[in-house]
């Protein structure tokens, strides 16, 4: 028996799957808008984003590094950016979600509707 003909013998069900349906529509619509909304904002951020990379590159890093270790640095200035894992984390996290972004494009992709 297919599924059509079952929901007509068992209403009850047919009105709950259109419930869960309906649920899981207004969980994606709901994940979409926060994808979008994230997506937008990490874009947004990628001049900033190679600025920060270009500093770590940098010699003037290495100097504020080095005298942050000394002490030379007030303790009032934040210097969380001169640990030596905190950018380099952040480039391979990048990285890592980009990656995984391009994994879920594939799988998308292959589902895409073709006109």
């Amino acid at each position: 028996m297919d599924l059509a003909t079952y929901y007509k013998q068992h209403p009850e069900e047919r009105y709950e799957n259109i419930c869960r349906m309906g649920e899981i529509l207004s969980q994606v619509e709901q994940t979409l808008s926060k994808a979008e909304a994230l997506l937008e904002e990490w874009k947004a951020l990628q001049s900033d984003f190679d600025s920060l990379v270009s500093y770590y590159d940098s010699e003037l890093w290495r100097n504020d590094y080095f005298d942050s270790n000394a002490g030379k640095i007030p303790e009032d200035v934040p210097q969380w950016v001169l640990t030596q894992d905190a950018i380099f984390d952040a480039i391979g996290d990048q990285f890592h979600i980009a990656d995984a972004y391009q994994e879920l494009l594939q799988t998308i992709e292959k589902k895409k509707w073709k006109s």
